[in-house]
């Protein structure tokens, strides 16, 4: 595979929008949890 790969440059985008928006959704969750005790 080289960096030129289609799948393989969509694959990083897609990694690079999700991590930020898994990051924000973990953080709701546990500060939701930690304000529900």
């Amino acid at each position: 595979m080289s960096i030129d790969d289609p799948e393989l440059s969509l694959l990083g985008v897609a990694i690079l929008v999700a991590a930020p928006l898994l990051g924000w959704v973990v953080g709701l969750i546990l500060l939701t949890k930690a304000l529900g005790l």
